[in-house]
């Protein structure tokens, strides 16, 4: 019952992932599933069917809901197609802006390097670094640039502290325990961070 379930909620996350129409959850789950290849390695030919039956399930899903098939696929394949375009040098607006709004942290953080600007002080402070005709954004799209802009060098540190501090440990208790749920818990955090470090 247990790995039914399993099979279940990871085929329905999936449809989300695909419904969701995200660049940056789909790059996050990329990364997070070779991660979880290179962790759980010994594990390499059991995950391998597993992802193997929960791609083929999700993809069943997507067919289920024709309605929504063809303007989220086209959608999804103009995104990959501006991806590419991106790592090749020709950047798109909302790309450029999430490099420009990165750059508007950085600015901000070397005005106010210690502490930063205070915790959703963003919005209110990037005014000063857009030109008059420039985009506005309420956070950079990328948690650590929005810490460092908002508590600067304390914050961030801190912030990352923690984080290393988090991994650490997850990497001693999948050692430790080699539990499979684990590694995916583990992964999916990570996952998660390098999607909240995009978006």
């Amino acid at each position: 019952n247990r790995r039914i379930a399993t099979y279940a909620i990871s085929i329905f996350l999936g449809f989300v992932l695909y419904l969701a129409n995200s660049r940056g959850a789909l790059i996050a789950f990329v990364l997070g599933s070779i991660i979880f290849f290179v962790i759980a390695k010994k594990e390499f030919k059991k995950i391998a069917i597993d992802y193997t039956f929960v791609i083929l399930g999700t993809l069943v899903l997507i067919f289920i809901n024709s309605k929504t098939l063809a303007p989220i696929l086209q959608s999804n394949l103009s995104k990959l197609k501006i991806l590419v375009s991106f790592f090749l040098g020709k950047g798109n607006t909302s790309l450029s802006n999430r490099i420009e709004l990165a750059k508007d942290a950085v600015k901000i953080f070397l005005h106010h390097p210690i502490f930063g600007t205070g915790l959703g002080t963003f919005r209110y402070v990037m005014v000063k670094y857009r030109p008059i005709n420039g985009f506005f954004a309420i956070v950079p799209h990328s948690v650590v640039f929005r810490f460092l802009a908002e508590t600067g060098i304390v914050g961030t540190g801190a912030f990352l502290f923690l984080l290393y501090r988090g991994i650490l440990s997850g990497i001693k208790s999948i050692k430790e325990q080699q539990d499979f749920a684990l590694i995916g818990l583990f992964v999916g955090s990570i996952s998660m961070f390098l999607h909240m470090c995009l978006d």
